[in-house]
């Protein structure tokens, strides 16, 4: 029997004027704990040398099973034809398909998996979702949910794969990595797609070609781009404050109301402040001023602000200057979740933002606000 857990942070995209490029990774969480096979010695409470992880894995496989329901029959058929089983922990059952072929984690270790030939999991695997990051919101739960369907795979089947496979078996289900990049790799992270440099995996491996909704975005033999990043020097003072307003944006919805060309002047403005963004980050002579004007943006935020009450009023009310630790503040990712960067007084800049929106909202949504950490460290398999 193996027993492991994969942990995925969430992350925040664009940081104002990267769009698609830059991105940060936070302090809540996707956790899968899986279990493979099954051996009756490492039940809760057989044997007290039972390790701290495999106890926690085991814990949440019980708690799993509290209010387990009757699966439907395409469901079970599905779990048995791919010798897979999905749970979900503090997740309304209706909210996230469980049948293997249309849950995001496990199609894409699917797809994964069959770049190798493999065609379903080695041994009858149980996984148990865990899951912090709101979805829909602009804090990277589809990145989060791709990142950890790669590492299944990889965990699961012994695949060795590098962290150029995983970027770029990630991209071929969300095609930016602004997102993925840093919940693989942690920290802020600045990445683009090489125009004309594959994986050299995509040489050796054939995807089998099925009608199978697992394989959407793939072709007969799918070859892998490339993904170049850095990880940028920043100031570890800095947290994130994120006020979530309680209702969904999609990502399509978001980039819908984006238009099809730029004025030469607003793609200039923008490529100086993440010229001086990405130094202004980093501890030495670190300025709230200079972070605070070099991270405004005239690419995405401005078209997006009508999809969000409240969005312009914080962006245009909270100053490095009238705001004592703030250091920047915008849009995250396609939204509706709107992210301030502070070195101090995250509390009081906490309530300033749920006050913004709660009179902005009107009484049509409430606003939840979080104090997160940049997270130095990305995604972790751990094996028990």
């Amino acid at each position: 029997m193996s027993l492991f857990k994969i942990k995925v942070p969430g992350t925040s995209a664009n940081m104002g004027p990267g769009f698609d490029c830059l991105g940060v990774s936070l302090s809540t969480y996707l956790n899968l704990y899986v279990k493979m096979g099954n051996d009756h010695k490492l039940e809760p409470g057989n044997s007290d040398s039972i390790s701290p992880g495999q106890r926690e894995l085991l814990d949440k496989i019980s708690q799993s099973e509290k209010d387990l329901l009757p699966k439907n029959p395409a469901c079970a058929a599905e779990d048995h034809k791919y010798n897979c089983e999905l749970r979900y922990l503090n997740c309304a059952e209706n909210d996230v398909p469980l049948e293997p072929c249309q849950n995001l984690i496990t199609q894409v270790a699917l797809y994964v998996m069959r770049y190798y030939k493999i065609e379903k999991f080695p041994l009858m695997t149980l996984i148990v979702v865990d899951n912090s990051i709101p979805l829909s919101r602009g804090l990277g739960s589809s990145a989060a949910a791709i990142v950890s369907g790669v590492l299944l795979a990889n965990a699961a089947c012994n695949l060795n794969l590098t962290v150029d496979d995983i970027k770029g078996f990630c991209l071929v289900f969300e095609c930016h990595p602004d997102n993925t990049t840093p919940a693989i790799v942690g920290g802020i992270t600045a990445s683009f797609v090489s125009e004309d440099e594959t994986l050299p995996i995509s040489e050796k491996c054939v995807l089998h070609n099925e009608n199978n909704s697992a394989l959407k975005n793939s072709a007969t033999t799918e070859l892998l781009k490339k993904i170049f990043h850095v990880n940028i020097d920043y100031n570890k003072d800095l947290k994130a404050v994120v006020a979530i307003p309680k209702f969904e944006l999609s990502t399509h919805l978001s980039r819908s109301v984006l238009p099809k060309d730029y004025k030469i002047d607003s793609i200039v403005y923008n490529l100086q402040r993440i010229a001086v963004l990405i130094s202004s980050l980093r501890k030495e002579n670190f300025s709230h001023e200079v972070m605070y004007k070099s991270m405004k943006d005239k690419i995405h935020q401005p078209f997006r602000k009508h999809l969000v009450p409240g969005l312009s009023n914080v962006i245009d009310e909270m100053t490095y200057s009238n705001t004592p630790g703030l250091a920047g503040v915008c849009l995250s990712g396609a939204g509706p979740t709107t992210i301030a960067f502070c070195t101090e007084n995250f509390d009081a800049i906490a309530s300033k933002m749920k006050c913004i929106f709660d009179t902005a909202s009107e009484g049509k949504f409430d606003t939840e606000v979080l104090i997160l950490d940049i997270v130095e460290h990305g995604s972790v398999t751990e094996f028990y």
